[in-house]
């Protein structure tokens, strides 16, 4: 086992306090981004179907207001997408490893948002729901044009699902990460969303940790993968509670009302271990990943 180099842990969150000043920042900062869409982006934003459920049945999520957007909207470069996706990239493909796609229930709710609301009806859907609470996209990504995130709509949506920053909301993304990506993703962490980075094996989110430090990040992690792992620097993934605490936790329950996920500024990634129908074939992707990983350790 290598030596540790321990990082200086970064001082836990505050609980977050909202006050007007969030909404105006959040105001701001979209209103510094109108009128900037060109022509093809506002056909894809035309195009974008989706649902809001403002009190999700979800037992793993709890009664939060929870988004899912259409199918096409994952991008390609995710390992998890599944290769048969339609021409149209609409089609749910219950083979990938992807656990919306896996999950019966889970992928007939994402199927249905294929033909679900347009894009100003879910905003206002969204900002509707009085949940305390929002989970953006269950199941499919951040609104984008071939893999390029649409920062303006994209922070409209951030905005909405946050209530301007006044509603504790989080979501998470497989978008390449490209500076236009990047600037887009810290856009809308700036209007009171919080975007994780999804990495696809432990050494992945290590690394993105290592080059961006601001992102939060989550990945999925091997089923028998400990409750924290580390790597030769310190840095930890740290497993979801609703798997490793052997309790009833949902999103709404988990950290005390203070989800793991929707926490910015974390020093730590939250780790998902692979599970449901496709979980053998994710399993000896991500063995053989993790072993080939230098550095990270139990």
């Amino acid at each position: 086992m290598p030596a540790q180099t321990k990082t200086p842990p970064r001082p836990a969150p505050a609980a977050r306090r909202t006050t007007s000043r969030d909404a105006a920042r959040a105001a701001a900062v979209i209103t510094a981004l109108r009128d900037t869409t060109p022509p093809a982006d506002a056909e894809t934003v035309a195009a974008w179907r989706g649902s809001v459920q403002a009190a999700s049945k979800n037992g793993k999520t709890g009664a939060i207001a929870t988004t899912y957007s259409h199918p096409a909207t994952c991008p390609t470069t995710c390992p998890l997408y599944g290769a048969d996706r339609g021409p149209e990239g609409l089609e749910v493909d219950p083979r990938a490893e992807c656990y919306a796609a896996a999950g019966f229930h889970s992928r007939m709710a994402w199927r249905k948002a294929a033909d679900g609301l347009t894009w100003n009806a879910s905003l206002e859907a969204i900002r509707r729901a009085r949940a305390t609470m929002a989970r953006g996209n269950v199941a499919g990504d951040i609104i984008n044009r071939a893999g390029r995130i649409l920062k303006r709509p994209a922070v409209e949506w951030a905005a909405a699902l946050s209530q301007d920053g006044t509603r504790t909301a989080w979501t998470y993304t497989h978008h390449d990460l490209t500076p236009g990506n990047v600037a887009a993703i810290r856009a809308m962490l700036a209007v009171g969303l919080v975007v994780n980075i999804s990495a696809s094996t432990p050494a992945e989110a290590f690394d993105i940790m290592r080059r961006f430090p601001d992102l939060p990040v989550a990945t999925v992690t091997p089923g028998d993968a400990p409750r924290v792992m580390r790597d030769a620097d310190g840095r930890r993934i740290i497993t979801c509670p609703a798997e490793s605490s052997g309790r009833a936790v949902t999103c709404q329950t988990c950290g005390g009302g203070r989800p793991l996920c929707a926490r910015a500024g974390r020093d730590y990634a939250v780790g998902f271990p692979v599970h449901g129908s496709q979980a053998g074939k994710g399993e000896s992707r991500l063995r053989a990943a993790t072993a080939r990983a230098a550095g990270v350790t139990a």
